[in-house]
């Protein structure tokens, strides 16, 4: 997730013009940053929204089995 929230930074240095160069980086839960970019920038959204919430869900997962 992290990885992802660098690239979105990277992303708006690039594409200065983008609504990603709006995001408030340091405020806003890294969940958030990337769900914000997959309504409003993304070129394949429903492949991305599955991506994170399999990730979401396996996080889940790995904290409620211990």
């Amino acid at each position: 997730i992290n990885d992802a929230v660098s690239l979105l930074q990277l992303y708006a240095i690039v594409h200065p013009d983008s609504k990603v160069a709006q995001y408030n980086f340091s405020d806003t839960n890294p969940h958030d940053l990337i769900q914000a970019f997959i309504e409003n920038e993304a070129r394949i959204p429903d492949l991305l929204n599955e991506a994170l919430r399999q990730h979401v869900r396996k996080t889940q997962q790995a904290v409620t089995s211990g």
